[in-house]
């Protein structure tokens, strides 16, 4: 007989990865059964007929993060029906003894590592997970290089054994593990907005033990609290949290001393609930002082703060208040800072104010790391900066602003390619300061559910980019009551379908992708997996997961193809039709080296975006003229939108077949339900994109060639994009909140509002914009005197086809070395075997230095012999000393052609280390 058993209760916190409570209660049950079970479990002793005994091992003192891992192990052990021994390890009989903790902290463990001749990676949060069988039971070690890797390897153990099969014994669940994070910095930031739609999570030290515990599991590292994103709204934030002696009059209208105290306890709680959990704290401070205009038509609203002192004492207070907030929340571990206008500062006062805050940073009294975003940013800045004895890392976006494709951008346009959307010109050699990269996916996803492992592990190795050393990705509903209007409202109107208390903890998927997948690009999808299982049942969970990982591809690709606007707060493909038809055709890809877009760009009636500077030939006007180069052209978009659709509707098909998904009165389905909406609106959405796309290229082949036959395809496909908005709207009314916030409206101080796209309301409210695309094409067609609307097959077969609207299936075959280190001042030779079924009219090389602010050169290659073999030499003058050196490769023939490495395979281009002479 055991002494002992100890049950511990499921922490109420609503945790990302816990089950619903019907399925934990049904799990305990069976686990109360089976102690009197008798059986035989593929020729071991089942844990049903003997429950195994376990014993934690760890040192005398435990930090806090691991703790709360060793708590989560409790869960799920009692969970699954194992008991937990008391005592000592050589006073007890058990199975299984998890040893926990760091090399050098207690002699079990450094004992057992010499044993077993085992060894945790040196990097920083490197981890261990070692299974050793004996003749008395079986060692499991959970071993980190520091407090947060052991944390993650034991919240990993923890994770497999509530994912796994209770009847299995813990030496078979438990997988070997030896990992190191590929990135330091896997972060994610929020943004505050709205003081009556955040205090339900803001005020809640529950959500934030939730929050950081479910960060911590998928090994994010980061968070960042950001205030003044567009906004006044808390800003500057020590008004609202601190009194300094100073500036002892510097307050918030009608806020007293114990208000004060509260915001500060709050804040002060935040910071240290992190900090238990192994999560870094960074203080984000984008706007830094109250804006009324920061230029013609953008304010950003009243601010309610009083006394703030005039000219330079105003960099005074903020430092002093900087500092002060520093040290009486001694948990802040990272300061962030935008440098460019709208922070408030403006352009030549930036040196001067942002020394003072500097040197305000550096009085804290310990070490702060300072993160100072590139847009406007001047090196000399960087220079004060360290100057001050801080370390600096410059933060850029990765993909302007939003969420385009898992690698940054091949060929920006030129109006973008500064600091403004990119890395521009920052990845120079020698340089004094470090560099992450930031998804603005917030720009792209704000409301539906988004997951792909594929997408986040390419991502991943994207931000090593000129030794990038991470990331950091909005938190979703990053935008969620921009303006602060009152009223409390959550994103689902349908309370049936709420599956949670806490928002976030709907998008637990994409946390798990981008936190397991940013640590390891090469983490199993058995990961993702399991955490399926574990909240679907198993008819249900592999086809749920699936069809969320094809369905987070649409966006990304409508973004990458259809953006029509590098700021965040104008382009929204959740919600928006994305301008009028005769607009759409004129949009511009975010890569022009990889898509075409359908016509060049031309502002007027319409346009409701930014301007495009660079000038790239367009699909129709190449396939007229018999040029088609390697782009994707929209055609072959709008296929791969339709494969993207139907692979999400097969695999939501086999879902609802397999579940009671329309069963409202079915607790369990809540999530799946939910779900299921959401991923057939982005299968719509891509419907949706691909018609349009087809619409827009057949109305500018109507404008080149005068074709009025086209004008019936034009008519065909914008009828079936009215159809699949119809469809949205069908799904999505009464199921989501009528009057959503998410970013900009007209009363939100908005810029440019004779261009403004709304980011407020629902599907329906775009309803009349469908409209207009029909009666414009209705319009045109009558124009023309089209009477019958239905193309007919002897129309269809007449009209003259152009190239590229079959697109070909001939593939080209490269065969490359790729070049691993160039050195300075050499001349460069590359070779390729390149192979094609139909001739080669040419394979070129293209290349430039890692600066997104000077131009791509071509080379064509010269065929050698009859080898197949093609080489180009790249002169020594092209290497530039300061930069890493970047080139892809592409070759044609009479109906197209491909470039080297594939966008959708890989990183479409490979960068190479430039050493010295």
């Amino acid at each position: 007989m055991l002494s002992r058993i100890f049950f511990f209760s499921p922490r109420d916190r609503g945790g990302a990865f816990d089950q619903p409570i019907s399925r934990i209660i049904a799990r305990l049950s069976r686990c109360a059964i089976a102690l009197f079970a008798l059986g035989i479990c593929s020729g071991q002793e089942a844990v049903s007929d003997h429950p195994e005994s376990v014993v934690i091992t760890t040192a005398n003192r435990v930090a806090a993060p691991v703790q709360h891992a060793i708590k989560e192990l409790e869960d799920a052990l009692v969970q699954s029906g194992r008991t937990i021994r008391e005592g000592e390890l050589q006073e007890a009989s058990w199975d299984v003894n998890f040893v926990i903790g760091s090399p050098g902290e207690h002699q079990a463990l450094d004992r057992m590592l010499d044993q077993y001749q085992l060894s945790v990676a040196d990097e920083a949060e490197s981890l261990l997970i070692a299974k050793r069988g004996h003749d008395s039971g079986c060692d499991v070690l959970l071993v980190g290089r520091d407090v947060r890797g052991t944390a993650y390897a034991v919240l990993e153990v923890a994770q497999t054994i509530a994912s796994g099969e209770d009847d299995k014994p813990l030496s078979q669940l438990i997988v070997e593990q030896r990992e190191s994070p590929h990135l330091a910095v896997r972060s994610v930031t929020q943004q505050m907005f709205n003081r009556e739609l955040e205090s339900a999570w803001y005020e809640s030290e529950a959500f934030w033990h939730w929050y950081f515990g479910m960060m911590a599991k998928c090994r994010l590292n980061n968070f960042s609290m950001t205030f003044g994103h567009n906004t006044n709204y808390m800003i500057p934030p020590y008004a609202w949290m601190v009194k300094t002696p100073e500036y002892a009059d510097v307050g918030v209208q009608g806020m007293t001393d114990q208000d004060r105290n509260a915001h500060l306890h709050r804040f002060r709680r935040i910071t240290e609930i992190a900090d238990e959990h192994g999560v870094d704290f960074t203080l984000g401070l984008w706007t830094q002082l109250p804006v009324v205009a920061v230029r013609e038509g953008l304010d950003f609203g009243k601010s309610p703060v009083i006394n703030l002192p005039e000219g330079g004492d105003r960099s005074k207070y903020c430092a002093v208040g900087l500092a002060e907030l520093l040290k009486v929340c001694p948990k802040i571990s990272g300061v962030q800072l935008r440098m460019n206008l709208e922070s408030g500062i403006p352009h030549d006062q930036q040196e001067t104010y942002y020394k003072t805050l500097f040197d305000g940073i550096a009085s804290c009294g310990r070490p702060v790391k300072l993160d100072l975003r590139y847009k406007s940013l001047s090196q000399h800045t960087i220079d004060l900066a360290r100057q001050a004895g801080l370390d600096v890392n410059v933060s850029t976006k990765h993909w302007c602003e939003h969420m385009g494709l898992p690698y940054h951008p091949t060929w920006e346009d030129r109006a973008y390619a500064a600091s403004r959307y990119g890395f521009g010109s920052m990845l120079h050699h020698n340089r004094n300061y470090s560099v992450t990269y930031r998804l603005w996916n917030v720009g792209t996803s704000r409301l539906l559910l988004w997951g792909d492992p594929d997408f986040a592990a390419r991502f991943a190795e994207s931000c090593t980019l000129g030794g990038g050393r991470g990331f950091e990705v909005f938190a979703p509903l990053s935008y969620q009551g921009y303006g602060d209007a009152p009223g409390k409202w959550r994103v689902l109107a349908d309370t049936s379908l709420e599956h949670y208390r806490w928002e976030q903890e709907r998008y637990w998927p994409f946390y798990l992708a981008f936190g397991r997948w940013g640590y390891n690009p090469d983490t199993s999808l058995k990961v993702w997996e399991r955490e399926f299982r574990n909240r679907y049942e198993q008819s249900t969970a592999e086809s749920i997961g699936s069809a969320l990982r094809s369905a987070s591809r649409i966006l990304p690709l409508i973004t990458t193809t259809t953006q029509f606007s590098a700021g965040g707060f104008r382009f929204w493909p959740e919600m928006m039709t994305c301008m009028h038809l005769d607009a759409y055709r004129r949009i511009q890809p975010s890569d022009y080296s990889q898509f075409y877009a359908i016509a060049p760009f031309q502002s007027g009636n319409h346009w409701r975006g930014e301007g495009w500077a660079s000038k790239h030939s367009s699909y129709v006007e190449d396939a007229i003229n018999n040029n088609l180069n390697s782009k994707w052209t929209p055609i072959q978009v709008s296929q791969y939108l339709r494969q993207l659709a139907d692979a999400t509707d097969e695999k939501l098909d086999a879902v609802e077949d397999a579940s009671t998904v329309r069963d409202s009165a079915n607790p369990d389905d809540n999530e799946l339900r939910s779900t299921v909406i959401d991923l057939r609106v982005l299968a719509l959405l891509a419907r949706y994109h691909a018609d349009k796309k087809l619409a827009a290229t057949h109305l500018e082949f109507f404008r080149q060639t005068k074709d009025p036959t086209r004008l019936k395809l034009v008519r065909r496909h914008i009828l079936e994009t009215q159809r699949h908005w119809q469809q949205i709207v069908a799904l999505t009314d009464g199921q989501y909140y009528d009057d959503l916030v998410l970013g900009f409206s007209k009363e939100h101080h908005s810029d440019f509002l004779s261009r403004l796209h709304e980011h407020v309301g629902h599907w329906k409210d775009r309803l009349d914009d469908v409209q207009a695309d029909v009666d414009y094409v209705t319009k045109l067609l009558a124009d023309n005197k089209i009477v019958d609307e239905e193309l007919t097959s002897q129309e269809g077969e007449a009209m003259q086809r152009y190239v590229g609207e079959v697109p070909s299936t001939t593939p080209i075959r490269f065969s490359h070395q790729r070049l691993e280190s160039i050195r300075a001042g050499q001349a460069i030779t590359i070779n390729a075997s390149v192979s094609c079924d139909k001739p080669l009219k040419q394979v070129s090389v293209y290349f430039r230095p890692l600066n997104q602010t000077m131009s791509w050169k071509r080379i064509e290659m010269e065929r050698q012999g009859d080898s197949g073999t093609y080489q180009a030499v790249i002169p020594a003058e092209a290497i530039n000393p300061s930069y890493d050196f970047q080139y892809y490769l592409e070759a044609k023939h009479e109906t197209g052609g491909s470039f080297w490495p594939k966008w959708n395979l890989e990183t479409p281009y490979v960068v190479v280390p430039v050493t010295e002479r």
